[in-house]
């Protein structure tokens, strides 16, 4: 019996949530091996393992009268905007900040998680943000599909400075550092 693979890409919040997608392909739809484009919805589990294969029986090429083949369909995670995906289901992003916010803290920043939720950004009063600091928060990466662990998510803090400073500026900085 033949397979037919073919490939969806979802959603990073479509592979956080579940949910389903629309795979395309062609297949044989009769003895004369002539081929018609065909789509079927599938029903992505949340956390599923991207790269991994959906197995769908019996919607494959026309095999005989009353048998068809089975369609094997690969989940890709597209490409986030704000998150990257690792292998090892760590979620990850970059946040820039400001030289000030790396000298006198982060307040009030948030980023909106894939789940949906909101992710506060805050740091201890007088720690100071170094480039490429990082905060890991345990378990809100990429959600667990059993048996694997939900990854963390890695906030990587890039600091922006300044491409020159006034007089005045210096001075002010001369005078508190």
């Amino acid at each position: 019996m033949s397979t037919i693979d073919c490939a969806v890409s979802v959603p990073l919040e479509v592979a956080f949530a579940g949910g389903n997608v629309r795979a395309v392909f062609d297949r044989r739809v009769g003895p004369d091996d002539a081929l018609s484009e065909h789509s079927l919805t599938v029903f992505v589990p949340r956390g599923f393992p991207p790269g991994d294969a959906i197995h769908v029986p019996g919607e494959g090429h026309w095999e005989s009268e009353h048998r068809r083949g089975n369609v094997r369909v690969r989940v890709d995670v597209a490409p986030h905007e704000v998150f990257a995906l690792d292998a090892n289901g760590d979620l990850r992003c970059d946040v820039h900040v400001s030289l000030k916010e790396a000298l006198c803290g982060v307040h009030n920043r948030t980023l909106v998680h894939p789940s949906g939720c909101v992710v506060r950004l805050q740091q201890a009063p007088g720690f100071v943000l170094r480039p490429g600091h990082q905060v890991v928060h345990p378990g809100r990466g990429y959600p667990n599909y059993p048996p694997v662990p939900a990854g963390n998510l890695v906030v990587t803090f890039h600091v922006d400075f300044p491409d020159h400073l006034t007089p005045d500026q210096r001075r002010a900085l001369s005078t508190c550092l």
